[in-house]
């Protein structure tokens, strides 16, 4: 009797610990995410004078943003952060804010404002909304190794002092220049 006790107990600890092991792989495969505060740009380079309205984290999503404005305009980064290589390119592919926001921005389409990738293993630039044949909600999609980034830029269409899509260019090259050295 005391052995099969015995036995049950060994079965039951090396069922546990093989449990305990495919969770562990399964997390180091990509499984989960994870937040990259340090991927935060600490200041937006570009035209006019912005100000930060400070980091914020998510913790249901698991992503990190920070906005700047100026006047009615925003331009904000969100962050999301991977353990693996392998599962920010699944993210990438997958969860574009073009695909996530469908239903607010049905009409989003590639938009080339003369933005570069830089150092960025994946990009898309997308205008999501258009108001009067003008891009007013636009954003660079970009993958950095473990880490995928949104930039956006939103604007009031009859502001004078909007961004031109060359300024926005130059901001968003400043930005994928510092995204870069950071994710160095």
């Amino acid at each position: 009797m005391v052995n099969i006790r015995r036995a049950a107990v060994i079965a039951a600890v090396v069922i546990a610990a093989a449990l305990v092991t495919v969770v562990v792989v399964h997390k180091s495969a990509g499984g989960d995410s994870r937040q990259r505060q340090d991927m935060l740009l600490p200041s937006l380079r570009g035209p006019q004078n912005w100000s930060d309205t400070k980091a914020h984290d998510y913790a249901i999503s698991r992503s990190v943003s920070r906005s700047w404005n100026r006047g009615p305009d925003d331009f904000t980064e969100v962050v999301y952060g991977f353990t693996s290589e392998s599962a920010a390119k699944r993210d990438f592919r997958s969860s574009s804010p073009e695909k996530v926001t469908r239903d607010a921005y049905p009409n989003a389409s590639p938009y080339d404002i003369g933005a570069r990738a830089g150092s960025a293993d994946q990009a898309q630039f997308t205008c999501g909304e258009r108001e009067q044949d003008e891009c007013v909600t636009w954003w660079a999609w970009l993958r950095f190794n473990d880490v995928n980034i949104t930039l956006r830029y939103r604007h009031d269409p009859t502001d004078a002092h909007a961004l031109s899509d060359t300024q926005l260019a130059t901001m968003v090259n400043n930005a994928i220049t510092d995204l870069s050295t950071l994710a160095h």
